[in-house]
């Protein structure tokens, strides 16, 4: 009885949650447990839909040209309407974010940006854009993941454009890239000057290799 009793203290309980069968309760005899009910009239998902007080965030995927096709851009909480695009090895794809007013009359959201590749994909040759074609000046800060801050946002209707480009180098190590298909998302951040108010987007990126595996 007692080597019984010294392995029953020696054996831990298992939530049932980690054993087939995704059960609550406990391994070691207990009666499952009853879920936790909702409370009246939550909702059964959650919205990661998220805004600032006066701006409007796209990012746009320029997989297929030189302008971004209206399909192929998140916004907050919402996923591209085209196919995710791929990328393969030693790949670079071009995306352009555009931050835009809501409305004219209250002043413009004093903005800070940051821009992140899913590892070991990096972000590379970001610019401030003067339209969707035109270079004005790089913005090597945003390559390294920094925040930066954002240049006033034009009343008038004109976007605030910033160009960035997500490549895959290749990686040695055993966690880079799986064979065959592997998830890279691009990330944006932009928060307000005060932190009060943020908007999160991301974009669903592919990597595919196809040799070696």
């Amino acid at each position: 009885m007692a080597v019984l009793g010294l392995l029953q203290w020696m054996i831990p309980t298992i939530p049932y949650a980690f054993l087939p069968g995704g059960r609550t309760g406990t391994a070691a005899g207990q009666a499952p447990a009853d879920p936790i009910p909702l409370p009246p009239g939550a909702p059964t998902t959650v919205s990661l839909a998220q805004r600032l007080p006066n701006t409007k965030v796209q990012l746009f995927a320029l997989a297929d040209g030189p302008s971004p096709a209206r399909g192929a851009q998140t916004v907050p909480g919402v996923l591209p309407q085209v196919s995710a695009p791929v990328l393969r090895i030693n790949g670079r794809m071009v995306f352009q974010l555009w931050l835009s007013i809501r409305d004219p009359h209250p002043p413009p959201d004093q903005l800070s940006l940051s821009v992140y590749g899913t590892a070991p994909t990096v972000v590379t040759d970001s610019h401030l854009m003067a339209d969707a074609d035109h270079p004005v000046a790089p913005e090597s800060h945003l390559d390294a993941g920094d925040f930066i801050p954002v240049h006033t946002i034009d009343t008038g209707g004109s976007p605030t454009i910033y160009q960035f480009v997500l490549s895959a180098p290749p990686d040695r190590t055993t966690v880079g890239y799986w064979c065959g298909y592997t998830a890279k998302p691009v990330q944006i951040l932009v928060t307000t000057s005060d932190n009060a108010s943020a908007a999160t987007t991301t974009y669903p990126v592919y990597v595919l290799r196809d040799k070696d595996c």
